[in-house]
């Protein structure tokens, strides 16, 4: 089957999810496992940081933070600098979040450390580094 599929099938659930579908949540975590199963890593960094995202917003911070951490160990060893940006800045707005801190300056000074990253990933930094500080 290789990965196209299971992306396809992870893809369709975070879209449905995202759209307020949360019955769909269940055809996410299988599909997540999928990519795991085929390990589709730069995929699985991908679908993992955007669905942490999503339960950010709706604030359910510690499924986030779990998928968003695997994501940053994905996206390291796999030495792909704007996902590990993308990651880090969720994890940071996480911490924000939970007015923790300590965990902010950790993800603030990982994130300071990190060049190279997409242009569009910096807006997201930037956003969440601002935002950061203005709350510390």
């Amino acid at each position: 089957e290789g990965s196209e599929a299971p992306v396809a099938r992870a893809l369709l659930a975070l879209c449905n999810y995202r759209a307020g579908r949360d019955e769909s949540l269940a055809a996410l975590e299988d599909a997540i496992r999928k990519l795991r199963e085929v390990d589709a890593k730069q995929r699985l960094v991908f679908v993992l940081t955007h669905l942490a995202m999503i339960e950010v917003e709706r604030a359910e911070l510690d499924r986030a933070a779990a998928r968003a951490e695997e994501a940053v160990q994905l996206a390291e060893a796999l030495e792909q600098t704007s996902d590990v940006a993308l990651a880090r800045a969720t994890l940071l707005r996480i911490a924000r979040a939970r007015d923790d801190e300590t965990e902010a300056g950790r993800q603030r000074e990982a994130l300071s450390q990190l060049h190279g990253y997409a242009h569009h990933v910096q807006a997201v930094v930037a956003r969440e580094l601002e935002q950061s500080e203005v709350q510390s």
